[in-house]
């Protein structure tokens, strides 16, 4: 591994309100890059939820969490309203300093196919797949996902394969 730095990632109740609150406390504990990072460059998000059956996933990227977290929590699609009346439904918003929108992209659908493989995860929700061509950071994805999925490995026993 090189230089590359780690991904921010945060965890939040997803619910109206906890992306406020995740900006404010990133505010007062004074990481600002952090903040940045997650709020004003692209992001990847993965809203997961346990079920009978395992856990349902939705993973996406955005240029503006906020404003699609808001659209998702007012879908009235019948997965996203699974999601929302869910007590335990999480959500994690990674962020990283080479994203732009292609990177996110090409992440997207690989925590798709790695999450596939995740016997704990009884479903994807995604729709569609984005694959990119050559792009400016294009070299750095494997290193970068690497560092996301190890992350995530640490932070929650989900995207850990059995």
């Amino acid at each position: 591994m090189s230089k590359i730095s780690k991904p921010v990632i945060e965890e939040v109740k997803y619910e109206s309100g906890s992306l406020d609150t995740l900006q404010e406390t990133l505010k007062i504990s004074f990481r600002d890059e952090n903040k940045m990072l997650l709020f004003e460059y692209p992001t990847l998000y993965i809203v997961n939820d346990k079920n009978s059956d395992g856990y349902s996933v939705y993973v996406g990227e955005t240029t503006d969490i906020v404003r699609r977290t808001n659209q998702h929590l007012g879908e009235i699609r019948e997965d996203w309203m699974k999601f929302s009346k869910s007590n335990t439904t999480k959500m994690f918003v990674i962020g990283h300093r080479h994203f732009n929108k292609s990177l996110t992209l090409d992440i997207e659908n690989r925590l798709m196919l790695y999450l596939s493989s995740v016997d704990k995860v009884s479903s994807i929700q995604n729709r569609r797949g984005n694959p990119q061509n050559k792009y400016y950071t294009s070299n750095e994805i494997d290193e970068i996902f690497t560092k996301i999925w190890r992350s995530l490995n640490k932070k929650n026993t989900v995207f850990v394969s059995s």
